[in-house]
């Protein structure tokens, strides 16, 4: 089962499906570190769903998707006695075969410290994903959150140990980031060792290998994620800025012998963060607060005794993490305000500190894996970007009843079921609104899963709010999203929908599009009537009915035929019943020539068999391919002469769909790139 590269939101979709299909809300979760746990699993707890009991039954999947985006879930964490157990027998570390041998009882003892700092990390994973905070200094405390311009100067533990994310998620946009370039150097040299002890072949099975990665794996995450979040500035000094970066250089002079210059001071690295946020201080306004972000006592020590304030943090230890329960739901500090932890964010860090994490149901039947790092992952920057992660579903077999699943005959059957609400079964509306503006507000839902009613303005560019109704209420109704707190969030069809669109799968994003009941309704009087205009007596009104036959056409279902209509065109053929339906009008429209121009056999495709010019397009290439027609096309200029006659399309552009606009009279349909106006098929011979 090889890994596909997805986006926590394409995840959402699959742990959906998995809870789903195990028919459970509670599955185990474990983490693996490939070259230093032999493949097998650390567990780590249990993740439960609490899914809205009344959505659940009417959309069990949909109920799960929103759960799992919307961090309705809690983990219950192993407790730390069992976890140190465990990853003891995991790295096979044992007890010194002669107690009394000095070396040994060493070894096991430097083997036993790395596996206490290694589950102290996992504590420092809780910091970093929100659902722990650090314990700062009480006289820190009473100033948060910062009422004034605040620059905070991060040291290395800040960033690994996840007071650098509380800054950046709690203390934003007041407080500034900065981090100095030696701190980038520490985490690129902790990268470094772990990709040297991972290229060994002595790392099997190695404590200090399992805390490499750990340490500088989430590091790493931590300055990317702060890097590219679009609302965080980061503000970073030059190596070569960096104040006293020579002041401990090799020093040979007998004069200053005694002075021992030649040996560099173990606090080197502190020293410039030191003096990087002297420096800022400096060049600020009189008055601006420059705070270091640090849980070193020694560096804290040393910047309150040199005039800046440190704002010291006590790191989370294992004995505060193992044996919780978390919840992905989370009262913000300061203005109590609930905060959300997507599942698949936990997912995804815990992948990026270990190399893997599973979710799987108790039978283990179902499982669905995150994968970072491993001999068949191949990495390139966009999967930075994107966010990206290779990710496969396991099933080894048929699932059995997992514990404590709800038996069917304890759920309720239609009869007991709630009652719609009026606004349910009330007629449904019809909505116009812009599609390109429409595309643009799924793209930044389906990458952000919410929108502030700000953003939302923004994107449509208009504060009008009954053009901005336009587009929420055709969005509710197909549970597209969900609208809480003035703000909207993503939901399961939306999702769908959006990466129906990526991969150019039609067919998905037209059943997607159907769960809108006013385009139902338009598409099934669409397939049923074959073809409608203005002119017609429609069922619905139309004032929108440009809009829906735009998107009936970037989903592929219909397409226009210029002064005769709109058609349905649902059939998609197979290459071999496409050949004889492309030869079929192509000698109807040739009546003896040879040639016939594209847009009207295109046109006559549309408007007798109701096939898509994308899936004539597309069909024709396989069936000459296979051998069951032969192209000819001809034409040395684009026709401009007949441009009414077109239809939309989708394209990708940076990763977002467009609208594009396809005359098809021009020629450069059919073959892209190449002027051929007119074709001429021809049979050929079995």
């Amino acid at each position: 089962m090889a890994y596909k590269v997805s986006t926590p939101a394409e995840a959402n979709l699959l742990l959906a499906a998995l809870f789903e299909q195990s028919g459970n809300t509670t599955c185990g979760l474990g983490v693996s570190e490939e070259r230093c746990f032999s493949g097998k699993y650390l567990e780590l707890g249990s993740i439960q769903l609490f899914p809205e009991s009344e959505r659940a039954i009417r959309d069990r999947s949909g109920a799960f998707f929103d759960a799992i985006r919307g961090g309705a879930f809690e983990w219950k964490v192993s407790k730390l006695d069992h976890v140190r157990t465990d990853l003891i027998n995991l790295l096979g570390i044992e007890k010194p075969k002669r107690p009394n041998n000095a070396k040994e009882i060493a070894t096991h003892e430097k083997a036993l410290d790395r596996v206490s700092r290694a589950l102290d990390s996992v504590g420092h994973i809780a910091v970093r994903l929100g659902l722990l905070h650090p314990q700062f200094d009480a006289g820190s405390i009473e100033d948060l959150p910062f009422r004034r311009a605040t620059t905070i100067v991060a040291d290395t533990s800040g960033i690994i140990q996840g007071a650098l994310d509380f800054v950046a998620r709690f203390l934003h946009p007041t407080a500034r980031i900065k981090i100095p370039a030696v701190v980038h150097m520490e985490i690129v040299n902790q990268a470094d060792r772990f990709l040297s002890m991972r290229r060994s072949y002595t790392v099997e099975r190695s404590p200090s290998a399992l805390l490499a990665h750990l340490i500088s794996q989430g590091g790493q995450r931590a300055l990317l994620r702060l890097d590219l979040q679009p609302d965080t500035e980061i503000e970073r000094s030059a190596i070569f800025g960096d104040p006293l970066r020579n002041a401990f250089n090799r020093d040979t002079d007998e004069e200053f012998r005694d002075l021992n210059l030649s040996v560099p001071l173990r606090s080197y690295c502190d020293r410039l963060v030191l003096e990087t946020a002297r420096q800022h201080q400096a060049y600020s306004n009189p008055g601006h607060p420059v705070l270091i972000l640090t849980s070193d006592q020694g560096l804290a020590r040393m910047s309150l005794a040199e005039g800046i304030r440190p704002l010291y943090f006590r790191a989370v230890s294992a004995e505060d993490f193992f044996g919780e329960t978390f919840s992905g739901v989370e009262f913000h500090p300061f203005s109590g305000e609930l905060y959300r932890i997507p599942l698949t964010t936990v997912l995804w860090e815990l992948a990026t500190a270990f190399g893997s994490a599973r979710v799987s149901n108790w039978d283990g039947t179902h499982s669905f894996e995150v994968t970072a790092i491993g001999q068949t992952i191949v990495w390139a920057p966009f999967h930075s970007h994107g966010d990206l992660l290779g990710t496969r579903e396991i099933h080894s077999g048929p699932a059995a009843q997992p514990l404590n699943a709800p038996k069917q005959d304890q759920l309720p059957d239609a009869a007991s079921r709630p009652a719609l609400s009026r606004a349910a079964t009330a007629k449904p509306g019809f909505y116009k609104f812009n599609v390109s503006t429409f595309l643009s507000l799924l793209t930044s839902l389906d990458r952000n899963e919410k929108l502030t009613f700000k953003q939302i303005e923004d994107l449509i560019r208009t504060d009008k709010a009954e053009q901005i109704a336009e587009y929420r209420k055709f969005l509710e109704s197909g549970e597209f999203i969900k609208v809480e707190d003035n703000s909207w969030f993503s939901g399961e069809p939306l999702h769908k929908f959006m990466t129906a669109i990526r991969t150019k799968d039609f067919g998905a994003a037209e059943h997607t599009l159907r769960k809108v009941e006013s385009f139902n309704i338009f598409l099934n009087t669409l397939v049923t009537r074959k073809r409608v205009s203005r002119d017609d007596d429609l069922p619905f009104t139309k004032r929108a009915l440009t809009t829906y036959q735009i998107l009936t056409e970037i989903v592929c279902a219909g397409a226009p035929v210029a002064d005769e209509g709109f058609f349905a065109t649902p059939n998609n053929p197979p290459p071999t019943e496409f050949a004889v339906a492309a030869l079929r009008r192509y000698d109807e429209l040739a009546s003896g020539q040879p040639l016939v121009p594209v847009g009207a056999w295109l046109e006559s495709l549309i408007r007798l068999d109701g096939i898509h010019p994308l899936y004539a397009r597309d069909r024709l290439d396989e069936a000459t391919a296979m051998g069951r027609l032969k192209l000819v096309t001809e034409g040395s200029t684009l026709d401009t002469h007949h441009d009414s006659h077109a239809f939309r399309m989708i394209e990708i552009e940076q990763e977002r769909p467009i609208i594009k606009v396809v005359h098809l009279y021009r020629g450069d349909f059919i073959l892209p790139g190449k002027a051929s106006a007119s074709l001429r098929l021809e049979r050929v011979a079995a």
